[in-house]
């Protein structure tokens, strides 16, 4: 004959089911002995193995992102040269911009740092949008692409 057990809590759908022991057992962070805390231990689905979700994988795709395009421009790829020469501004921008986006990729590489950097390269990137209506008279397409992706990130970070 089994013993008697409590029902088990929580969600009893299949794979995403976690048993839990009853309330008052010391498996919340207390000590063994020890009365319990009261608060359940956060257990995700698997066996607390976390996996990056989809909101982490933009933040890393988006760092990433950011620190090839800046890692151009202070590199001086052609192509850079010739858009601040473009734009106007000189080439000590060009350095500005680049060293702004390889900063910001690292700084949102790390969850810790992540919404302040996304608000500065939104930043970046809303000036970035600008110049190409204004001064290149084209659609900002990647800029407004990018910029979108770091207030995704930002809103999720927040």
């Amino acid at each position: 004959m089994r013993p008697a057990t409590s029902p088990p809590r929580g969600p009893t759908n299949g794979s995403d089911h976690v048993r839990r022991p009853p309330p008052g057992h010391a498996t919340d962070g207390a000590a063994p002995g020890a009365p319990s805390t009261g608060r359940d231990p956060v257990v995700p689905p698997g066996g607390g193995r976390r996996r990056p979700g989809m909101m982490t994988l933009l933040r890393w795709a988006v760092a990433l992102i950011f620190l090839g395009a800046g890692a151009a421009k202070l590199v001086g790829i052609p192509s850079t040269v010739a858009l601040f020469e473009a734009v106007g501004f000189g080439q000590w921008f060009r350095i500005g911009v680049g060293s702004v986006e390889v900063v910001g990729a690292a700084l949102l590489a790390s969850p810790l740092t992540a919404l302040p950097a996304a608000v500065g390269l939104s930043l970046l990137m809303v000036g970035a949008a600008g110049t190409e209506v204004v001064v290149l008279h084209r659609p900002p397409v990647l800029s407004g692409a990018m910029l979108l992706a770091l207030l995704m990130v930002a809103w999720h970070e927040r």
